[in-house]
């Protein structure tokens, strides 16, 4: 899917003083222009999708994000102040709609009128006086002479107390402590402060500004890093927009202030910086690559022209100066793209190969839990590199995890083809858990923490060696069992004793649950429902324990212990909704721990397990399957292509051989065996060549038939109640099930397609590619070598 083939990349820009030309008005009604040609298709060479609004609201992958934005203005056009003003500008508007009422009455809004009568009466002010030349000899040296300094008391705000600025509320609290950061904070802000007085009085103030107003502070540190002279980061001004700008802050803080000077930053960004970035962002290349490739392109142009050339002067029929088209073909398109910034194939080694498919078997369950944590480390460590097991670092387990890739390859993608494709959610559902639950306990008061010590591994191997000592099956004399047949002394017969309960009766509250407690408190049908389900959670887990061999009930009063009841209703128990694949040794060490304790190393030996399956097996097969660009329909319709090609050259081969044709025109099915091969060997991975094309891929079943927006059902399906459901992860009831079924073969072959947005995915799906047409090109140079030295049959 390509844009106009007449599109051309946004032209270079040159920084030029033509800006400084038009008014005010021009300017607004120049970048309102912007904004609406940017809701448009394309606007110059720009398509809405990277427009300037597009990439300062965060709606872009990289490399085109804001961060992208600003790296290009620092280190290629030096003027990244530009950015950096507009995007405080942005955020002080909105603290600024934040402030309540009162404060925003202390600094009125500045209003047009106000700064043009200011700017005029400031030039008319600023107009030189004509003095007699006889009169300014008398007065001259005399404290009366034009230019003579005036020992006048500068007029002090009548509100002599400092205000604290409402960002700053922090910063000053670190310095009534007096710490190093405190003073350094209050240095800074008189530093800052000076600065933007002395940057008052060289425009001619006459007056301080009122200190009460809101962010009074911060306005002084922004006018001595970006407006006043020789700052830090000073904006490109003309001293008669620096002027009007100071003229307004010394009266408001009020972000109309700063009317003149943002017309004049957003012009600049949207009308230079913004189209130079994503001219430079089109570039796939460095500068000595991009040269490179020029450099193939006009060797494939010679070498293209010295064949043709030498045939045409040789004895060879005409057919043979067909060859060297493939010369010309790859080196005119290789120069034209370079020409324009691009190299046409930015792939990884030609060596690479996709991640094998990882099956599932018990030989983890022979691996020790420093074994499993000694590969959990080296997977850790293999991600950082360049690449392992043909999985890029860009894609690696810890950066999807951590929400570091677009998609289809997010935590969400991730979650949808473990429950749709391996069955197998439950082993991320509960690591994701176990990830946030370790966060949430970090910021647990210590009085809480004091009350779950931790679970060391040597507590969980005593457990277990005496777990395993107790369950020895006793020998019992055969007569003696006779004899005590069902009675109450019989072996296995059921004991009425009672349970052991905790000495402190008094129910905790969860931390997790204090927001639905007061929901049940006013007894809501939500309430009820949440306290039902919480006592139903409470009686699977006491099951669980007794079903462990537990001789007593755990400490209610340790922090989560409702949550855990209910992790252990989901994950752990026996037949639960989301059981985990654990082996019988483990469930009971597991629950062993929390009885004793809620700390998160009571899941030492379980998360070794669910980590170690999700990197070693379920990671890569994700990966592996996101290479696949077609569904399964597409992709044996385009190995069906790739053998019909093959066929068609071979055939066509075969009957020209037979014939009384020269052998040059065995070389003219090259072109069906090379896309047939090609064709195949990129379906034979996955791929379709066609979608690759585009860079496209297919809308996955669960995804054609949902109505609910992708963020939207990225919260919903990782947030904490979800992960924490006692829901199961079948998928067989879902609406999507029956309605794809019902879809023909035709429809799932053609079926909707999306943009991939992951750059790391489309480098894989590049370099597969280009091994396909590697691959094609060699195999189809033999196949044909062999017919051309085959005699001609002459047989018609």
């Amino acid at each position: 899917m390509v844009y106009s083939l007449t599109y051309r990349r946004p032209s270079h820009v040159r920084s030029s003083a033509s800006r400084d030309s038009l008014s005010g008005d021009d300017k607004q009604k120049s970048i309102n222009d912007s904004i609406t040609s940017g809701s448009s298709c394309m606007s110059n060479g720009i398509p809405e999708a990277l427009s300037f609004d597009r990439i300062i609201s965060g709606g872009v992958c990289p490399p085109c994000t804001v961060r992208d934005f600003m790296n290009y203005l620092r280190y290629i056009e030096h003027s990244a102040e530009n950015l950096q003003f507009f995007l405080w500008y942005r955020d002080y508007c909105a603290r600024w709609e934040k402030l309540p009422e009162s404060e925003k009455a202390l600094a009125p809004v500045w209003t047009a009128e106000q700064a043009e009568a200011e700017v005029a009466g400031n030039a008319s002010q600023s107009r030189p006086k004509r003095i007699n030349p006889q009169v300014a000899a008398v007065l001259r040296d005399t404290d009366f002479a034009d230019g003579a300094p005036k020992h006048a008391v500068d007029k002090a705000d009548p509100f002599i107390t400092p205000a604290r600025s409402s960002v700053d509320d922090k910063k000053d609290l670190m310095s009534d402590y007096g710490s190093s950061m405190g003073d350094e904070t209050l240095a800074s802000s008189t530093m800052h402060q000076s600065v933007a007085n002395q940057a008052f009085d060289d425009a001619g103030m006459k007056w301080k500004p009122f200190t009460l107003q809101p962010y009074r502070d911060e306005i002084g540190r922004i006018i001595s890093v970006y407006i006043a002279g020789s700052s830090s980061r000073e904006l490109n001004l003309s001293a008669r927009e620096r002027q009007a700008v100071l003229h307004a802050l010394q009266n408001t803080t009020h972000p109309t202030a700063f009317r003149s000077i943002t017309r004049t930053v957003e012009y600049s960004l949207r009308k230079q910086a913004h189209p130079n970035f994503v001219r430079w962002t089109i570039c796939n290349g460095n500068r000595p690559r991009v040269v490179f490739a020029r450099g193939l392109g006009i060797a494939g142009i010679l070498a293209g022209f010295t064949a043709d050339l030498l045939l045409t002067l040789s004895h060879a029929s005409r057919p043979w100066r067909v060859i060297p088209f493939l010369a010309w073909f790859i080196g005119i398109a290789t120069l034209i793209a370079a020409w324009k910034g691009i190299f046409l194939i930015m792939v990884y080694s030609l060596t690479y190969h996709r991640p094998s498919h990882v099956r599932s078997s018990a030989s983890r369950d022979s691996l020790s839990g420093d074994e499993k944590q000694k590969s959990i480390n080296d997977s850790i460590t293999s991600g950082l590199s360049c690449m392992s097991n043909g999985i890029p670092e860009a894609l690696s387990f810890d950066r999807i995890i951590s929400g570091g890739v677009c998609p289809p390859c997010t935590v969400r993608d991730f979650m949808n083809y473990l429950r749709y494709i391996e069955h197998s959610a439950e082993n991320l559902q509960f690591f994701l858990w176990y990830r946030d639950y370790c966060a949430r306990w970090e910021t647990l008061p210590e009085s809480e923490k004091a009350l779950a010590p931790v679970w060391t591994a040597e507590q969980a191997e005593a457990e277990v060696a005496c777990n395993a000592f107790q369950s020895r099956p006793k020998r019992i004399n055969p007569q003696v069992a006779a004899v005590l047949r069902d009675t109450d002394f019989a072996d296995g017969a059921p004991k009425h004793a009672m349970d052991k309960a905790d000495p402190l009766i008094t129910p905790a509250r969860s931390s997790v649950d204090d927001k639905k407690d007061p929901m049940s408190d006013y007894g809501s049908s939500m309430g009820d429902e949440t306290l039902a389900s919480s006592t139903t959670h409470r009686s699977m887990a006491n099951q669980a324990f007794d079903d462990a061999g537990m001789k007593w009930k755990p400490f209610t009063l340790q922090p989560y212990r409702d949550e855990i009841d209910r992790i252990i209703s989901v994950y752990i128990a026996g037949g639960s909704s989301r059981e985990l694949n654990l082996s019988a040794r483990e469930r009971q060490a597991l629950l062993h721990a929390l009885q004793n304790t809620t700390h998160p190393t009571a899941f030492r030996s379980i998360i070794r397990t669910v980590e170690y399956s999700l990197r070693k097996q379920a990671h890569p097969n994700f990966v592996r399957w996101t290479i696949c660009n077609g569904n399964r329909p597409r992709v044996v319709f385009a190995r069906g292509l790739g053998i019909a090609g093959i066929l068609a050259g071979f055939t066509a081969d075969l009957l020209i051989t037979l014939s009384h044709a020269s052998r040059p025109w065995r070389v003219i099915p090259f072109l069906a065996w090379f896309i047939g091969i090609a064709t195949l060997i990129a379906a034979w991975k996955g791929m379709c060549v066609v979608l690759h094309g585009l860079h496209h891929r297919h809308l996955r079943p669960w995804e054609l038939f949902s109505d609910e927006p992708g963020d939207l059902n990225n919260e919903k399906w990782l947030s904490q109640d979800t992960l924490t459901s006692e829901s199961g992860n079948s998928f067989e009831d879902e609406p999507w099930v029956p309605r794809y079924r019902k879809r023909n073969v035709i429809r799932k072959i053609f079926d909707r397609q999306i943009w991939i947005e992951e750059p790391a995915l489309r480098q894989i799906q590049d370099t597969i590619f280009l091994q396909a047409v590697l691959g094609g090109f060699v195999v189809s140079c033999v196949v044909v070598g062999i017919f051309c030295g085959v005699p001609r049959g002459d047989f018609y």
